[in-house]
C-alpha cells in the first residue's frame, strides 16, 4: 500500500524504503524471548573470533579436542552477552528468515571482517621522525 502513486517513487528508492521499513520492524521485535538485530550480529561475530581462537590457539595444545573447547568458549560468549545458546539461536533463525535482513546481517558481519582486518595493518608503534636535511 502506498501513499503516493507508484509512479512518484523511483523503484531504487521504494526498494530502499521497504528494506528499511523491514529492519526496523523485525530490530524492534524483541517480544517472544527475540534478541534485537545489533545484539544478533554481535554475537555472531564473537561467536567466529570464538572460532579462530580456538582453531588458531587452543589446539595447539594436543591434549585439547575442537568442539568441546568450542562450546566451552561459545557458553562465555553467551553469558557475557546474557542470553543463552536457545534464545540466541531462535534470534539467529528469525531474522535469517527474512532474505532482506539475512542479507542485511551478512553485509554487516563482513564489512566488520573488512574493518578489523585493515586495522590489522596499521602500525601499532609510532613512526619515527625524519630529518629533512
Amino acid at each position: 500500500m502506498y501513499l503516493l502513486p507508484k509512479t512518484y517513487l523511483p523503484q531504487k528508492n521504494s526498494t530502499l524504503i521497504a528494506v528499511v521499513i523491514t529492519t526496523l520492524v523485525l530490530a524492534c521485535n524483541t517480544s517472544k524471548g527475540i534478541l534485537p538485530l545489533a545484539e544478533v550480529e554481535s554475537i555472531t561475530m564473537d561467536l567466529a573470533h570464538a572460532e579462530e581462537f580456538v582453531t588458531l590457539y587452543v589446539l595447539k595444545d594436543t591434549s585439547k579436542k575442537h568442539k568441546p573447547e568450542t562450546m566451552a568458549q561459545y557458553q562465555k560468549i553467551f553469558a557475557l552477552h546474557k542470553t543463552n545458546s536457545k534464545q540466541f539461536y531462535n534470534s539467529f533463525q528469525h531474522y535469517i528468515n527474512n532474505p532482506t535482513v539475512a542479507r542485511g546481517i551478512m553485509d554487516s558481519l563482513s564489512a566488520r571482517v573488512r574493518r578489523v582486518q585493515y586495522l590489522s595493518t596499521i602500525p601499532t608503534t609510532p613512526l619515527k621522525p625524519t630529518s629533512v636535511n
